[in-house]
């Protein structure tokens, strides 16, 4: 896993992960859909090689909010840069994350956020809102509303003071693009993103195990013919992204550990040497001479340890 250059990289030089955005420069065409009492106070778009990112600020109207000694304020974010995986990987983890304060020090946490807290699922073309309505005071309430173009799988949203963050899991070969959003009363003067930051796995997608709450080891197949892979297919929960407010930099933490055995008859033929760092999922390929087998494995993460004892059989070449 690494981390690449920052998400909102706008034509302005950035420091301890914020930039000004300028008055408005972003096209219709990519901002969001609004409705209600929204002004746009700021916008700006970023074009590369890579693709296009765009960051637009919106204020609730004061009169509408119910809070008109306060500040509410919307940000949203289109992200359409992000790199597909590396030849021969397959991504399964990708973070971003937005950031706001003054001077360097975090603002408050959001009042809404999308992705919502929490884990959603998501597919291409499915909405992405964000509701701002001064955390549930407002007469009037406001709306962004913008088609989101995740691949399938979930997202996991967390924010804190000053922070928004969005973790996507998945497998794809392909860019995983974000859309982000959150609504801050008084929010501060600087806004900003975290650098994206993403893991993959060095096999298929095919065989990679899908996203989910458990742990969770098998084997695909479990029984293969003689020259044949069968695919450990493991899964460890509890991987989180983290945003340093000062740099910026979006790192995972809650990595898993992994270690297998593979037995004969009771007698050790192989095993993993090392343990196995997993960044939520991974599959490792196994390829054994025609026998029956039993694949030992035991999966540690941040919430336990867990067994499994996985029977592989590899058959005879046919006569």
């Amino acid at each position: 896993m690494d981390s690449g250059r920052g998400l909102l990289v706008l034509a302005c030089a950035c420091a301890a992960g914020f930039c000004a955005l300028p008055a408005s420069t972003a096209t219709n065409g990519d901002a969001p859909r609004v409705s209600g009492p929204l002004r746009l106070s700021s916008s700006g778009c970023h074009t590369a090689p890579s693709g296009r990112t765009c960051a637009y600020i919106y204020e609730l109207d004061r009169t509408a909010s119910g809070d008109p000694r306060a500040v509410w304020r919307a940000y949203w974010a289109r992200d359409l840069s992000v790199r597909p995986a590396e030849p021969g990987t397959c991504t399964t983890e990708v973070a971003e994350g937005l950031q706001w304060g003054t001077g360097g020090r975090p603002g408050p946490a959001p009042a809404h956020t999308y992705p919502a807290i929490g884990a959603t699922p998501v597919s291409p073309g499915v909405p992405a809102r964000l509701v701002v309505d001064a955390a549930g005071r407002a007469r009037v309430p406001g709306r962004l509303e913008q088609p989101a173009l995740w691949p399938p799988g979930i997202v996991r949203g967390t924010a804190g003071a000053g922070r928004s963050i969005a973790l996507w899991e998945g497998r794809t070969t392909r860019r995983v693009f974000f859309t982000l959003g959150a609504e801050v009363r008084n929010p501060g003067t600087e806004f900003g993103g975290g650098a994206e930051t993403h893991a993959g796995v060095s096999a298929p997608c095919s065989v990679v195990p899908a996203p989910g709450p458990g742990f969770s080891a098998r084997l695909s197949p479990s029984s293969v013919k003689n020259g044949g892979t069968g695919w450990l297919q493991l899964r460890v929960p509890g991987l989180k992204p983290r945003l340093n407010f000062r740099s910026g930099l979006i790192s995972f933490a809650g990595a898993g550990r992994a270690t297998y055995t593979v037995t004969e008859d009771g007698v050790k033929v192989a095993d993993s040497a090392d343990p196995i760092v997993v960044s939520g999922r991974t599959a490792i390929s196994l390829k054994f001479d025609p026998g029956h087998y039993v694949v030992h494995v035991v999966l540690r993460g941040t919430t336990g340890t867990r067994r499994y004892s996985l029977p592989l059989t590899v058959r005879k070449p046919s006569s």
